[in-house]
């Protein structure tokens, strides 16, 4: 068996090693459940739910192919569940994820043996790609799959873009156009796997220049296309994404923020400690701090002097070059929906991982020091170690909100979710202080307040959680769940009249919500409208499935007076 074949089943071994445990894992409440389990185009997988994704948005990301490939993996491996819902075991989504990135390590062996022409060099920097605990959020995420898919078609288009070049810097290869095409291709999908893959152009000319050595003529003028493509797609996620006002900061600040970003990208790849997936780095916090007029230094000193160097080491300009190109489109130079949490966070780096790959690769072409083989054995091991105590985080709801506020203990979205996932498992004595740590720290957070509202109807204190409730439709006046909240206390309450303000706008919007319907329907049984209130619990009886509380009510009021 050849060497390449044995180096890439050694490297397919330790990277399901280190990553293998998220077969484990449950669905997360951040993301999982708008993605995949209440995903309505995957709850049935149907044919019309398949077009659904590629003739519009949904949750105000046009990324088709990622929800192609859940489609698929709900069609097969998706049963019926009791409720009318689609249930898909969350391991299943698990196993897909992780086999794209082995074979995302697999597509990095080869693309770096190409560029430093080592087998050894190349397994260490594919496995140091696949490893590296930066990866961790990506491969652990279910929903995060759109960074995976992003990245297999990044690297097959970077591998065609490279094979159609000259080789010796003159003689274009035969049928370069076909390779050529087919990157162009491949940079098409991966657009529609992530929008922030619109840099990747960059990144391949990069590559070409100071790796592959093409004529700088031949290595711009490939890539006119893909820009092109890259212009059109900022154009269409900018359509369908509405950004907070508050993330568009003057110009002038912006590169401050970047250089920020990039700092701490710089530092996590080289000391990927205290890794956490709600940094709590947004603008205002970090123009906030006075070090942020200064650290833009850091990454700008590191790339002067990989710039002094290009001759010489070439593949640290290459790496270098990739790893920021990568990051680019969220840096923060053009404001992005996830800077309300953060600028920074471990899956925008996932390609960019593949810049350090390259850099170390380079590094032990340079070397015929076995010393330095075994020294970066000893890293890629401590790597490893870290990965797979990273991917345990990401176990279930409670292990991973408890450790991002270990990182982070002014994360108020963890505070609020895992307040969250205390309420689900009928502990609201234990969500309400994590709410309320997240109030104190985001006051205006209209979802903190109704989730603090039914925590505290959950233990009696119902005339506090409507004041919470009134609160939080003070700040959105349009939220439905608040005003679900409000109507169902004020049936309670025997407040029938002001109910029904809340309850009949509320299923004017959502004919399909149940428990909405029968609070209405008990709004107008308390208001003597026993008619309407029939038809509601009859609509609700007679759904698929029934509503079991409509059902019993119809039978109640059956063995009662007559209409």
């Amino acid at each position: 068996m050849k060497l390449p074949i044995l180096l890439a089943v050694g490297l397919l071994f330790l990277v399901a090693l280190t990553m293998g445990a998220v077969l484990g894992h449950d669905y997360l409440s951040w993301d999982d459940d708008v993605f995949l389990y209440r995903n309505p185009n995957l709850s049935p997988p149907t044919w019309e739910s398949l077009a659904a994704v590629w003739t519009g948005p949904y949750a105000r990301l046009y990324v088709p192919i990622p929800y192609t490939v859940w489609w698929a993996v709900a069609r097969v491996a998706g049963v019926p569940g009791p409720d009318g819902t689609w249930l898909v075991q969350p391991q299943v989504y698990h196993g897909v994820s992780l086999g794209v990135h082995l074979l995302n390590v697999l597509l990095a062996f080869g693309l770096l043996r190409r560029l430093v022409h080592n087998d050894w060099a190349s397994a260490a920097g594919a496995l140091l790609f696949g490893i590296h605990p930066l990866q961790v959020e990506s491969v652990a995420w279910a929903s995060e799959l759109k960074d995976l898919l992003s990245g297999t078609f990044s690297l097959i288009a970077l591998w065609l873009y490279l094979a159609s070049l000259p080789t010796d810097g003159t003689t274009a290869p035969r049928r370069w156009w076909l390779y050529y095409g087919l990157s162009t291709i491949a940079f098409a999908g991966a657009l529609l796997c992530k929008p922030n893959t619109v840099a990747l152009p960059v990144g391949a000319a990069v590559l070409a220049l100071w790796l592959a050595r093409a004529p700088w003529r031949r290595a711009a003028g490939g890539l006119l296309l893909w820009l092109a493509l890259a212009a059109v797609h900022v154009v269409l996620t900018r359509s369908v994404q509405s950004l907070d006002p508050s993330l568009d900061i003057p110009l002038w600040q912006r590169p401050f923020v970047a250089g920020d970003a990039l700092a701490f990208y710089m530092g996590k790849a080289f000391w990927p400690v205290a890794l956490s997936p709600d940094y709590g780095r947004a603008p205002g916090v970090v123009l906030a701090n006075a070090w942020v007029w200064v650290i833009w230094l850091v990454p700008v000193v590191v790339l002067a002097a990989v710039w002094c160097l290009r001759r010489r080491w070439p593949w640290a300009m290459a790496g270098a070059g990739l790893f920021v190109a990568a990051l680019l489109p969220s840096l923060g130079l053009m404001p992005f929906d996830f800077q309300q949490y953060s600028t920074v966070a471990d899956h925008y780096a996932y390609v960019a991982v593949f810049g350090v790959a390259v850099i170390l690769a380079g590094l032990l072409t340079t070397t015929r020091w076995r010393l330095a083989y075994a020294l970066c054995g000893i890293v890629l091991a401590l790597l490893a170690a870290q990965s797979n105590l990273q991917v345990l985080v990401w176990q279930n709801n409670v292990s991973f909100w408890t450790h991002t506020l270990q990182v982070n203990p002014r994360s108020w979205l963890a505070h609020n979710n895992l307040g969250a996932v205390y309420q689900m498992l009928g502990k609201p004595e234990q969500a309400i202080p994590h709410y309320e740590a997240g109030l104190g720290l985001k006051p205006q957070d209209a979802d903190t307040l109704v989730n603090l509202g039914i925590a505290l109807v959950s233990v009696g204190r119902s005339a506090e959680a409507l004041l919470c409730f009134e609160k939080a439709l003070s700040l959105r006046p349009g939220d439905l769940k608040a005003h679900f909240a409000v109507g169902a206390l004020l049936v309670e309450r025997e407040r029938y009249a002001d109910a029904l303000s809340h309850l009949e706008p509320l299923v004017r919007q959502e004919p399909d919500n149940a428990p909405a319907r029968f609070a209405l329907a008990q709004a107008l049984l308390g208001l003597g409208h026993r008619g309407e209130a029939l038809s509601h619990l009859r609509l609700l009886a007679e759904g698929t499935p029934p509503y079991p509380p409509a059902v019993d009510a119809l039978r109640e009021l059956a063995e009662g007076p007559g209409d």
